[in-house]
């Protein structure tokens, strides 16, 4: 899946040995295979087709007369990874290959640096992160209770995420999922997390099996997808039950699945667990003051993010059972982003929670007040819609790195 190669040229070989040496025990466990330092064109071509079976390739450039090595490295359809040397001239050989590959639209990314000075673990996490992408191609992500119309309706550009992701889309009409539900066995395990969890007042027997058969359905509709979603409020007037259970506890298994049938929001989602390990809260933007203190909200998250125990509440807009809701840790960092439903831009910003507890009834029942460092003009602009993703910690730099890979215009705020 991934290999390192170094590419010198011989006059200069001797001096960069032990660049490479540091290079390969800094990514030790990265990669799967070692092809050493390769010094000429022929020599490259007697394991081109060795090359060929891996996804990415980690190039040192550790010299400088390399640009010709570097682009028949970028001819074969790999992501390409640069990271070049500050010595030997590696960093004009690499820009000259970078301009060069950039134009032809290949997937590349670079880093240059002090072999002792550069950020060894964001590098890791971006290799990580792209490799964990990559692996999704061919996935799909199912949206349950919309028509392929709601797609366009909503202005979501499928081709661009299908070229840049590999990922394909499949709608579920919200007729074929009642009468599945009609005829659903209830999740017995659902039933026991409602009866186990704190309540703010009882529901329901009924509403309880509901959500326990919708949990089966959603199961077994998103059986094989990478990623899912459920338009809600057509759902909960048919039904009375409220699906952010089922949304809460399939985050908490890992499994990216999103309110409200938005393909943009679980895109985001599904981006930030793979590169940065995070499980995501999935919010709508209540408001910003003039001291950059935006609070976001939302009636389900993975109880995973809180430090309370998760309760049982009753949903903000229709009062329906149930929400999950429970407290984020109070000063921890975050960071917020957001990919806009044309899937060619990613908005982010860093943050810190400043107050993480339920503090209103006039919002969705996860609250947090989260301090960024400045406005955010861009999602005041409408351009990203109407969801905001937060996670926990700085990811500021592995997310932009991955998402210019990927064909993401990075819009830092």
């Amino acid at each position: 899946m991934i290999a390192l190669i170094g590419v010198a040229t011989r006059h200069q070989s001797e001096a960069i040995k032990d660049v490479y040496k540091y290079a390969r025990q800094a990514l030790h466990g990265v990669y799967q295979d070692d092809f050493g330092i390769i010094l000429d064109e022929n020599s490259l071509e007697k394991i081109i087709e060795k090359l060929k079976n891996f996804r990415i390739l980690i190039v040192m450039v550790l010299t400088g007369g390399t640009r010709r090595l570097i682009t028949r490295l970028g001819e074969l359809g790999n992501v390409l990874i640069l990271i070049s040397n500050t010595k030997q001239n590696a960093l004009a050989s690499a820009l000259h290959a970078l301009y060069i590959l950039s134009r032809a639209n290949k997937r590349i990314w670079h880093i240059h640096g002090d072999i002792h000075e550069l950020p060894w673990n964001m590098i890791r996490k971006v290799i990580l992160g792209t490799k964990r992408l990559i692996s999704l191609t061919t996935g799909k992500i199912v949206l349950i209770g919309v028509s392929e119309e709601y797609l366009s309706e909503e202005g979501y550009e499928v081709k661009n995420l299908n070229e840049k992701f590999g990922l394909t889309v499949e709608t579920i009409p919200l007729k074929t999922f009642l009468k599945k539900l009609e005829n659903a066995k209830p999740n017995r395990e659902i039933l026991r997390r409602i009866s186990d969890m704190p309540k703010e007042a009882e529901i329901g027997a009924n509403v309880d099996e509901t959500i326990a058969k919708m949990y089966s359905v959603a199961m077994e509709l998103c059986e094989g997808a990478v990623a899912g979603g459920i338009r809600c409020f057509p759902i909960i007037l048919r039904t009375d039950a409220t699906p952010c259970l089922i949304v809460s506890d399939l985050l908490d298994k890992g499994k990216i699945f999103g309110c409200e049938a938005d393909l943009a929001a679980i895109v985001t989602m599904l981006l930030a667990r793979e590169i940065t390990g995070e499980f995501p809260f999935m919010a709508n933007p209540i408001t910003i003051n003039e001291e950059n203190k935006l609070i976001l909200a939302h009636c389900t998250a993975a109880s995973k993010l809180f430090e309370s125990a998760a309760k049982l509440v009753s949903h903000f807009e229709t009062g329906k059972g149930y929400a999950v809701q429970g407290d984020f840790k109070e000063n921890a960092v975050v960071t917020i982003l957001k990919v806009d439903p044309s899937f060619t831009k990613m908005f982010l910003a860093r943050g810190r929670i400043v107050n993480g507890k339920k503090f209103s009834e006039e919002f969705c029942r996860n609250q947090v007040i989260v301090e960024i460092e400045r406005k955010p003009i861009s999602i005041l602009s409408g351009e990203f819609a109407h969801h905001i993703v937060m996670i926990y910690g700085d990811h500021i730099s592995e997310l932009s790195h991955v998402a210019r890979l990927f064909g993401l215009d990075v819009v830092y705020e």
